[in-house]
């Protein structure tokens, strides 16, 4: 075992924990997993539980986009 086997055992713990937080999408950005994540059952949830929180109905469908927190706060 050599001197430096500690430094890089912590290294390499951090290479694995942010390459597993990019990979989980951990940076808050839109990605094709997360769009996918969203689903026409979903989204149709959702919009039920906006008519019942509004006591109002959709006259027509609504748009989807899938938005980062971020985005969705301004």
């Amino acid at each position: 075992m050599s001197d430096r086997t500690p430094e890089l055992v912590i290294l390499a713990a951090i290479v694995a924990l942010t390459t597993g937080a990019l990979l989980l999408d951990g940076g808050g950005s839109t990605s094709g997993a997360r769009a996918a994540s969203v689903s026409p059952a979903h989204i149709a949830q959702i919009e039920r539980r906006v008519e019942v929180l509004r006591d109002l109905r959709f006259r027509h469908p609504v748009p989807v986009a899938v938005v980062s927190p971020t985005q969705a706060r301004r």
